[in-house]
């Protein structure tokens, strides 16, 4: 198991800033194939997804997770903004609300928790076989 972790403030930047690392921190924890590639892209965008969430819900700093397992990558973002995050049914006119209908898509699994002054949103992304066998 490997994993990395990093802190961010929380602005407008944060987002693409969180992205950047995530690509270059999975990059770092997976095997360099094709089906590693599908698996970048799609946690690239459920971090901008869940960290801009975070920022727009006024959080003072966000902290982000990675963790690598034999069978999945799993997607920790944890903030302090009040509020509890929830799915939206949004509209092809709305400018907003289709962040966590786009986790829902791409991940396996996800979830929020609280913890003592914060909240975690977390994301599963199972493993494709040919990316689980290079890293046992």
């Amino acid at each position: 198991m490997s994993n990395a972790e990093r802190s961010f403030g929380c602005d407008h930047t944060v987002p693409s800033v969180a992205r950047t690392w995530t690509r270059n921190a999975v990059l770092a924890m997976l095997p360099a194939i094709a089906e590693s590639f599908d698996i970048i892209e799609d946690v690239e965008i459920i971090v901008s997804e869940l960290v801009t969430n975070a920022v727009l819900a006024g959080c003072m700093a966000t902290h982000l997770v990675l963790t690598v397992n034999p069978s999945c990558l799993r997607v920790d973002v944890r903030d302090d903004a009040q509020g509890w995050p929830r799915a939206r049914d949004a509209a092809p006119a709305d400018d907003h609300g289709r962040g966590l209908s786009i986790v829902s898509a791409l991940a396996s699994r996800w979830g929020v928790r609280r913890l003592r002054d914060a909240k975690e949103v977390w994301a599963e992304l199972d493993l494709p076989m040919a990316v689980a066998k290079r890293l046992t």
